[in-house]
């Protein structure tokens, strides 16, 4: 447990950071956010770099889901893409409960919110277009 929070501590801070994002941007595949993104500590964001860090890493993650459909990337796109923006939505959404007792996290308006809105919607729209087969 403590491993965990050491581990998603340096995380958050940037120190391990741009191992998971130079994986996800060099693939350029849809992957699923690693664990330690996943249950990044929260409540522990007090700025807006700290946010902002965070944010980028969850865009990160984002945007390779949100690209055109092509021969490389169409099933991890169609395998990954709601997943990935569901797991983005929980780390916002637990943001959003921290805000209670954080009284910086209580205005905070992370800009993947709706990049994670948008791609739960073109998730659902290349489904509609037979690109990807399955919900």
């Amino acid at each position: 447990m403590k491993f965990t929070r050491c581990f998603a501590a340096l995380l958050m801070f940037g120190l391990l950071g741009p191992l998971g994002l130079a994986a996800a941007q060099a693939s350029g595949l849809c992957t699923q956010l690693p664990l330690s993104l996943q249950n990044i500590a929260v409540n522990g964001i007090t700025n807006a770099e700290q946010l902002q860090k965070v944010d980028e890493q969850l865009d990160a993650y984002l945007q390779a889901c949100l690209e055109q459909p092509n021969a490389k990337n169409t099933r991890s796109i169609c395998d990954n893409a709601r997943v990935v923006a569901e797991q983005v939505l929980r780390v916002i959404g637990r943001m959003d409960t921290a805000g209670k007792h954080n009284a910086f996290l209580s205005n905070a308006k992370p800009k993947s919110y709706k990049t994670a809105v948008a791609l739960l919607e073109k998730r659902k729209k290349l489904t509609t277009d037979h690109v990807c087969l399955h919900e």
